[in-house]
């Protein structure tokens, strides 16, 4: 999908949303570089040129050539950032979404909105081991009910043997 219709002004805003710091800075600083990576790789997959979104903070169209084309050596945290600002620009509709980059209050939300989906994935994972975990609590009480030394040998000749086979 593409966004041509949003201006990079927009893009740049949500992208300084996330890193806190300001695209147009010239130093050499990595969070700046990968921030202007993560920036260049979501104009330019959107259809905007090199020249365009270089001139849009500050830079030529070089820059923006070489950081998209270098944007595979960015750290894992940028890549989610970068997949965040894809997915925030793909959670709204056409209609609505110049209203949405134009109140930094509501990019404020969909980024929250965005965090909360993450939070319930991440719930759902942890309830199911959870579940996983409430079927074992009987054997874990009788474990305990037992003398220490039958939980010694129990740990010694059962379990670390069958650890060593499953590994």
């Amino acid at each position: 999908m593409s966004f041509n219709f949003i201006e990079i002004e927009k893009i740049k805003e949500l992208v300084e949303s996330f890193y806190k710091l300001d695209l147009t800075n010239k130093t050499r600083k990595r969070e700046y570089v990968y921030a202007r990576k993560v920036f260049y790789k979501i104009c330019i997959d959107n259809g905007y040129t090199y020249a365009s979104v270089g001139e849009s903070i500050g830079f030529d169209h070089c820059s923006a050539l070489h950081n998209y084309k270098s944007f595979h050596v960015v750290d894992e945290k940028d890549a989610k950032i970068y997949q965040k600002c894809r997915d925030i620009l793909n959670m709204t509709n056409d209609d609505d979404y110049e209203y949405v980059m134009s109140n930094k209050q509501t990019i404020k939300n969909v980024k929250n909105e965005y965090r909360v989906k993450e939070l319930e994935k991440e719930n759902k994972t942890l309830r199911s081991k959870i579940e996983s975990f409430e079927d074992a609590m009987p054997i874990i009480d009788e474990f305990y009910g037992w003398d220490a030394s039958d939980r010694y040998d129990f740990i010694e000749y059962r379990l670390k043997p069958y650890a060593k086979l499953i590994h």
